[in-house]
């Protein structure tokens, strides 16, 4: 019988995916308390749009040289958990809030496409947060408060931006950084290129707090796997006046966000880009290689014949 299971649990772990991932189901209690809101499965977290900031990643009056370090923050508010079709909302008056930091080596930035890598060797961290709905996209306040409930580092990092204007700026023009059309410009007129790219992070989970996170998270190979949608300027979301604690700079003397500094009156300038992530993460584990999968099947299958063979003498 429990032969039986072990190869019943690992069919069922095989059917997860054919890639080299598998998502994980999380057994998650919703407000860390056990009570009222009982612990759900859940395998991916869906963030609403928030703020991300490549801080001093854009030159004076030059692009910086391909390679350039620089560091990139980010932070948002849960939409929804998800299981398969299923979605989990924060009980009321909570909500769970996301910030991270890590830096990326660019190339082509300040152009009409510009790559970005991982940089290994500077820190990094992303946390998520349980706390009172507090959180403000305007100013940007309310986002790294509350109990942390997980942190990890950030282990494997790719993402690209095509900046519209520069490639196009006859059909894309630049516009106003805050074109969220119920609220007004809340940024004093600052504009923005047209900007769209995408980004995937690898996360490895270090810590969990128990009392959300049921199920063992630390133990997966890679603990979180995010997928981002990149643009600016902001339509769903408010442009926040900081990011983690970083105020954006921006080019053309402080006007233009996706363009060079241009301060003549410091000839080392660096400035920022500022732009909205649309992001999601799931749990993820390795899944074993084929001849790994191969060699396991034929091992299960040598035990149960030799169990078989037993209950015959």
């Amino acid at each position: 019988m429990k032969l039986k299971k072990l190869a019943l649990g690992i069919a069922a772990g095989l059917t997860l995916s054919s890639g080299a991932f598998a998502a994980n189901a999380v057994l998650f209690d919703m407000d860390g308390a056990g009570g009222a809101y009982a612990p759900k499965l859940i395998d991916s977290f869906d963030w609403l749009p928030g703020n991300a900031l490549s801080i001093g990643s854009i030159g004076n009056f030059a692009p910086l040289p391909d390679g350039t370090s620089s560091q990139l923050v980010y932070q948002a508010s849960l939409a929804v958990l998800k299981f398969g079709p299923n979605v989990f909302q924060a009980p009321a008056g909570k909500e769970f809030t996301i910030q991270a930091s890590f830096w990326e080596q660019g190339s082509g930035v300040g152009g009409s496409t510009a790559v970005f890598d991982l940089d290994s060797t500077k820190p990094s961290w992303v946390r998520i947060f349980y706390g009172d709905k507090n959180a403000n996209d305007k100013t940007g306040g309310g986002y790294g408060d509350g109990t942390m409930i997980l942190e990890g580092t950030v282990v494997t990092q790719t993402a690209n931006i095509t900046n519209n204007t520069i490639r196009r700026p006859g059909s894309f023009p630049a516009l106003g950084l805050d074109q969220k059309l119920d609220d007004g410009d809340d940024d004093g007129g600052v504009m923005s290129h047209q900007t769209t790219g995408s980004s995937e992070l690898g996360v490895k989970v270090n810590f969990t707090d128990s009392s959300f996170f049921l199920s063992d998270v630390q133990s997966l190979n890679i603990g979180m796997e995010f997928n981002s949608n990149l643009r600016s300027p902001f339509t769903s979301i408010n442009p926040s006046d900081s990011i983690v604690g970083q105020t954006p700079v921006y080019g053309s003397n402080g006007t233009m966000n996706g363009m060079l500094c241009q301060n003549a009156g410091n000839p080392n300038a660096v400035c920022d880009f500022h732009f909205l992530a649309d992001g999601n993460n799931t749990f993820n584990a390795k899944v074993p290689e084929p001849t790994s999968i191969a060699l396991l099947g034929l091992g299960l299958g040598a035990l149960g014949l030799g169990a078989r063979r037993r209950k015959t003498k």
